[in-house]
């Protein structure tokens, strides 16, 4: 559990960057690969990876606005939410900078960036559900891409997942996510590559060889 009376932080932001797991207060383990959750004041909460190396990005924010600031923006507390790391790390870095790259803080810039960072996650979380709403089996299909982003991508392998021909899994999948199944796979790749590099803990190509670059 974070917080506790009087606590500073009383909400926690976190993104998960590789495979991971969060563990509820009841049922099974949730994938938290590439999930965003925000836990409330005190909730308890279990995370990891007992398996292999693992990381992940975090933030505390203090002040009971920005909880009742993430309820109204209709996102869920406690549940991971599938959302481009991207768009995370934006908000985050800008928010790091003006914490730290100025001689003086200035509040309401921050409280700014904030709750930008909670309007534009919510838009694309709301986007992101009517899509899965919308046809599961691209959903399921793009989990997968996710789940195997280092493999050498295979076109008729991932339609099968979708239970769809190439062609038009294809088109499908570009409607419904933005860009074709290749180039959603190689950003994957590249989004994971990026985080490898910035932490300096291995070599280019160790990090090519874990994001499946072969060559």
């Amino acid at each position: 559990q974070h917080g506790g009376p009087g606590s500073r932080h009383p909400v926690l932001v976190m993104l998960f960057h590789s495979p991971a797991s969060i563990w509820p207060a009841a049922g099974p383990p949730a994938a938290a690969e590439h999930r965003l959750i925000f836990w409330p004041y005190e909730a308890p909460h279990h995370y990891g990876n007992p398996a292999a190396p693992w990381d992940r990005s975090w933030l505390h924010v203090g002040g009971h606005w920005f909880e009742r600031a993430i309820r109204h923006s209709g996102l869920p507390l406690a549940t991971p939410l599938a959302i481009r790391p991207a768009i995370v790390m934006r908000y985050f870095e800008m928010t790091y900078e003006e914490l730290h790259g100025h001689a003086r803080q200035d509040p309401d810039m921050i409280e700014g960036l904030l709750r930008l960072f909670l309007h534009d996650v919510a838009r694309h979380w709301i986007a992101h559900a009517a899509a899965r709403r919308s046809d599961p089996r691209l959903e399921h299909a793009r989990q997968y891409l996710e789940a195997h982003f280092h493999r050498p991508f295979d076109l008729a392998e991932t339609a099968r997942e979708a239970h769809l021909s190439p062609s038009h899994f294809c088109s499908c999948f570009a409607r419904q996510f933005g860009v074709p199944p290749r180039q959603y796979a190689m950003r994957l790749r590249l989004q994971r590559a990026a985080q490898l590099l910035a932490n300096r803990e291995f070599a280019v190509f160790q990090v090519a060889e874990i994001v499946g670059f072969r060559d």
